[in-house]
């Protein structure tokens, strides 16, 4: 084996183990991260790596993604609550981080067999962390003298490693989508009907899980994502298999429905929706203050916003003199507007082109089920404030980093047929 080939494969069971890690609690993470700088001075390819023209382009989401961490540091020169901002600046470090990093990394690593590869590596962290929290909820569900199912529902089932419902319900809508298009006969070697219950099985542990997650943000993912599925069975023209999901779909929906301890968390929703009440009971009535009342907080402080340090102050604040009540703090549940009230106009700019990066690279390849994906994180933003937390930033810059090779145009190999329907099936 040659030095370079030794080199590679080391960066590549690296950057497998930082996918893996992207759903495991924050030592993982960090430590996936450490891991990755040093393999990269090891193997010298800091030294080889020569930054490309086009990486100084406005359609670099890689760039985008440092410019907007760079904006948070500018928001640090006006803002007054400098601890408060230091921490914030160091839970969006990926931001910065990671895609520096890349731009390291062999191009021969970011093929899209490896990807495939690298996708298997997050489903596979994302399998064994829903694994443990399974566990760890029927354990304390059957440490009474009766069985109770509400550690195995909510955020009782995930909380336990510390893992948001919304984050998690993000990872598993997108798992989804990967299933129905990875080609696992061929990643794995097997055959097309061990691929087949391979993918049947998988897809229903992952629809059990979050049904019982109860995430609203999640479940409005797996509808989105469901209607993107159908769309593309509906497009290649595989109606046998496009009545039989629709029919699937139908019975998760009725079974939702039809049981008070799945569906109490929706209908309370829908109920609390049309009786409007300023009230802190609980996170539905308080998303209501929170939609009602911050976006002032964005026009009062334009174009610059707060401050990096100073969204807490000033939500705080808000809500002291709205309703007079004290030691509270409420973030704003959705990201653009928090980086709004944040850094201003410049910032949410920057994140909403971001988003629009994506969209016009795989809208012109004419890759939808991408734009599934870019769509599904821009839904779990609306609804929560990602970059305020180390969860939400490294799924983001993932996302980020793992399609950035898919908008490339220097290679033909990334296409639409890469479907796993038309390979394992």
């Amino acid at each position: 084996m040659t030095r370079a080939s030794l080199n590679n494969k080391i960066l590549y069971y690296v950057v497998m183990f930082c996918c893996f890690a992207i759903t495991l609690p924050p030592f993982f993470k960090t430590l996936s991260l450490f891991l990755l700088f040093i393999a990269l001075i090891a193997t010298g390819e800091i030294k080889k790596t020569k930054i490309e023209k086009g990486f100084w382009s406005f359609y670099n989401p890689l760039l985008i993604s440092v410019l907007l961490y760079l904006i948070y540091c500018i928001g640090m020169l006006y803002t007054q609550d400098l601890a408060y901002g230091l921490q914030d600046l160091q839970i969006k470090l990926p931001l910065l981080v990671l895609p520096i990093l890349m731009l390291f990394l062999p191009k021969s690593l970011l093929a899209k067999d490896k990807l495939w590869s690298y996708a298997s590596a997050f489903m596979a962290g994302l399998i064994l962390i829903m694994l443990c929290c399974v566990v760890k909820g029927f354990a304390k569900a059957f440490s009474g003298e009766t069985f109770n199912i509400q550690p195995l529902t909510y955020a009782a089932l995930s909380g336990k490693l510390g893992v948001s419902p919304a984050y998690m319900a993000l990872a598993i809508t997108i798992s989804i989508l990967l299933l129905y298009k990875k080609p696992i006969a061929k990643i794995f070697n097997i055959t097309p009907l061990l691929a087949k219950i391979i993918r049947i099985c998988v897809f229903g542990f992952l629809v059990l899980f979050l049904i019982f997650l109860k995430s609203k943000a999640g479940w409005l993912c797996f509808y989105f994502t469901n209607l993107s599925l159908i769309i593309d069975l509906i497009i290649k023209r595989k109606m046998i298999r496009f009545i039989g999901f629709v029919i699937v779909l139908l019975g998760i929906i009725f079974i939702v429905a039809n049981f008070n301890i799945l569906s109490d968390r929706y209908k309370a929703f829908i109920v609390q929706k049309h009786n409007h009440s300023e009230t802190f009971n609980n996170s539905i009535s308080e998303r209501q203050i929170i939609y009602s009342h911050y976006p002032e907080l964005f026009v009062q402080n334009l174009p610059f916003g707060v401050g990096t340090g100073d969204t807490r102050g000033e939500m705080s604040d808000c809500l002291i003199k709205r309703f007079g009540v004290e030691n509270i703090f409420l973030n704003a549940h959705n990201q653009f507007l928090q980086t709004a009230i944040a850094i201003g106009t410049p910032g949410l700019l920057t994140l909403l082109w971001l988003y629009l990066i994506f969209v016009i690279k795989f809208w012109n390849k004419q890759q939808w089920w991408l734009i599934s994906i870019v769509a599904i994180c821009g839904i779990s933003m609306l609804f929560e404030s990602m970059l305020e937390r180390q969860q939400g930033v490294f799924y983001f810059v993932f996302v980020i980093c793992l399609l950035y090779p898919l908008i490339q145009n220097n290679k033909g190999n990334y296409s639409e047929d890469s479907s796993a329907l038309s390979t394992d099936e």
